[in-house]
C-alpha cells in the first residue's frame, strides 16, 4: 500500500541515488582544464587532501532500479508539479521553492502533498 509519505521517501532516495551515479561526461574534462604543474607536497598535505577528494561510492544495482522506477512516477505529473517535487526531493528548502514560484510555504506544502497523493493513488491502482 503506497502512502504519500512513502512515495516522498522513495523520491528522495531516488534523487540521492542519482547524485551518486558517476558523471561520465565530466570525468575526462577536468584534468585537461588545468595547465599548472603539480606542486611538491608534504605527506601531511597529501593525506589531508585525500579526504577532500573522496570518490563517489556508486550505488548498488537494486538502488538504481528503484531510482528508475521512482523517476518514472514523475512523468504523468504536469511540469510545475514535477519541478516542485524534484526540487523538494533534491533537498531544496521549502521557502526557496515557494519564493521561486511566488507562492506561500503553506501553498507549497499543500501542492507537494497533493502531488505525492496523486502518485500514491496511481500506484495503488485506484
Amino acid at each position: 500500500m503506497w502512502t504519500p509519505d512513502r512515495v516522498g521517501q522513495r523520491l528522495r532516495e531516488a534523487f540521492r541515488t542519482l547524485a551518486r551515479l558517476p558523471n561520465r561526461d565530466l570525468r575526462y574534462l577536468f584534468p585537461k582544464l588545468c595547465s599548472w604543474p603539480e606542486l611538491a607536497r608534504s605527506k601531511r598535505e597529501d593525506f589531508a587532501d585525500e579526504w577532500t577528494r573522496m570518490p563517489r561510492i556508486p550505488p548498488e544495482p537494486a538502488a538504481i532500479d528503484e531510482m528508475d522506477e521512482a523517476l518514472q512516477w514523475l512523468i504523468p505529473l504536469n511540469p510545475q508539479e514535477r519541478l516542485l517535487l524534484s526540487a523538494w526531493a533534491l533537498g531544496t528548502p521549502a521557502y526557496w521553492i515557494a519564493k521561486e514560484r511566488h507562492i506561500s510555504r503553506r501553498t507549497f506544502w499543500r501542492e507537494r502533498a497533493r502531488a505525492l497523493g496523486d502518485i500514491a493513488v496511481r500506484l495503488n491502482g485506484h
